[in-house]
């Protein structure tokens, strides 16, 4: 087994919980997977994989009744139409802050706008989440993202890591978080806003996952923001799939974005192909789009990552 493939081996949440309801499955990684990134930042709060773990198990005993059979309110995420996965990710956070009895949510979503001097507002942006810590007595506006980043070798720094789209990139989506989502509970139409529902921020806290996704083919390091224990997968063009995996007596599946937050287990029922068959399965081959897929054995998932067009990360 190649070193990169040894690294990204999917690691436990909770060894002691195996929870076999998808939708608990995925709060429980929404709650204690490690961050994505944590900054040294003496304005904002990162928190580190210490912080999660604490939550996860402090949550241990919901997340067991809510996978006893407890509605986790899923039909109500998909009556709101907007399957996006960071959609999906907000609303399971939401249901944490609602339900833990450390945390008080006070305002989701919340718009800032400013007037114009012709008339009119202009809205500057969106405040996540607005929580109460009741632990400590404080006020905090959180900024939440779940995002999937692939390493481009021989790209520079700035630009290496890239979603499977490669438009989106980290360097440029923690700009902006920093620069533009975190500051705008400071501004004066936000203070003003908040003011009305008796509500005054303390500080302001990123809570930021995913997954990094290094090339099989060619050593990269992390970015240097990246947080020590984060994620990791593989991705390897298409025609090098097969066999890289070769040696591995694991079965293959194709993930579904929405599949895409928690670890699969024996209890997600869907079909598992060798790697000979996998490798020439329709939702591969000849794909135009990186297709994100998990080795699996009996059943529990041990490796994941993308299977990209050989053309991929090629073009200027």
């Amino acid at each position: 087994m190649s070193d990169a493939i040894a690294r990204s081996m999917t690691p436990p949440l909770l060894p002691r919980h195996q929870w076999c309801s998808r939708s608990v499955r995925d709060l429980a990684w929404c709650i204690g997977s490690p961050p994505l990134v944590t900054l040294q930042d003496d304005q904002y709060l990162w928190p580190d994989e210490a912080w999660y773990r604490h939550q996860v198990e402090g949550f241990a005993m919901d997340l067991d009744t809510l996978d006893a059979g407890e509605d986790l309110a899923r039909a109500e995420f998909d009556r709101s139409r907007d399957n996006r996965l960071g959609a999906w990710f907000e609303f399971l956070l939401a249901k944490w802050l609602q339900r833990d009895s450390r945390y008080s949510l006070l305002a989701r979503n919340v718009a800032v706008r400013r007037a114009l001097r012709k008339g009119g507002r202009e809205t500057l942006g969106e405040m996540d989440f607005i929580v109460r810590n009741l632990e400590q007595g404080l006020t905090e506006h959180w900024e939440v993202a779940v995002k999937f980043y692939l390493g481009r070798p021989g790209v520079a720094n700035a630009e290496q890591w890239v979603g499977p789209g490669q438009k989106d990139r980290l360097d440029l989506k923690l700009a902006r978080i920093r620069e533009h989502q975190l500051p705008l509970s400071a501004t004066s139409g936000a203070r003003e806003l908040l003011a009305k529902k008796g509500i005054v921020v303390d500080r302001s806290r990123v809570i930021m996952k995913g997954r990094l996704f290094y090339p099989l083919a060619t050593e990269i390091a992390p970015p240097a923001y990246a947080a020590p224990g984060h994620l990791r997968g593989w991705w390897v063009r298409l025609h090098d799939f097969a066999n890289a995996f070769g040696c591995q007596d694991w079965r293959w599946r194709r993930l579904a974005r929405g599949e895409w937050l928690a670890p699969v287990n024996e209890s997600d029922d869907a079909e598992a192909l060798a790697i000979k068959d996998f490798a020439v399965a329709g939702e591969i081959l000849g794909a135009s789009w990186p297709r994100m897929v998990v080795a699996l054995v009996d059943g529990a998932e041990v490796s994941r990552g993308f299977v990209v067009p050989d053309d991929w990360g090629t073009a200027e």
